[in-house]
């Protein structure tokens, strides 16, 4: 199952995106709460059965939405599905400019 999923291309981004964040391993380690070793075949592409919630966290750590890795790996970055935490959050936020919006009023 783990084999169909394409870890290099899941390698390549997550390297690229720590680049772009400024962020070394041991950072998206230490922000995740996972050990440095599961960052380092993350990056180097290992395939290997992985826990979900360690990629999700390792995708909040680099600054995406917790599917974001796993998307990836499937070939399907663009269909990330928000949790509902991340959902609660963006209504939140639009809610607070609707009431700001209304306060100037």
């Amino acid at each position: 199952m783990d084999q169909d999923l394409d870890w290099r291309t899941v390698g390549r981004t997550v390297t690229a995106r720590m680049k772009e964040l400024g962020l070394r391993q041991r950072d998206v380690a230490d922000k995740a709460d996972v050990g440095l070793s599961t960052v380092q075949e993350l990056a180097n592409g290992k395939v290997r059965e992985r826990n979900p919630k360690t990629l999700m966290a390792i995708s909040n750590a680099l600054e995406w939405p917790s599917g974001k890795i796993a998307a990836i790996a499937r070939g399907k970055p663009g269909e990330v599905e928000s949790t509902l935490e991340e959902r609660v959050a963006a209504l939140e936020t639009e809610l607070a400019e609707v009431v700001r919006r209304l306060d100037r009023r």
